[in-house]
């Protein structure tokens, strides 16, 4: 039995993403890039696009610098 916020609960793993994708999304618009959403074991990371494709990371995500952000 799991937890509600526990990460190995549906919405531990669920608000461990969105937590992931905010993170993400600030570096991109930070750095100017795409950033690349994947999951390793139980933990959601992010990382440069080109790296994660390169490396062979299964990615979830990609988030962009420009989506979400008004002109």
């Amino acid at each position: 039995m799991s937890c509600e916020g526990c990460l190995t609960s549906g919405n531990g793993l669920h608000i461990a993403l969105e937590n992931v994708k905010q993170q993400a999304k600030a570096y991109a618009v930070d750095q100017k890039q795409t950033m690349a959403v994947y999951k390793e074991g139980n933990e959601y990371k992010y990382a440069e696009a080109g790296f994660a494709i390169r490396s062979g990371y299964y990615v979830l995500e990609f988030i962009s610098q420009h989506n979400g952000n008004k002109p």
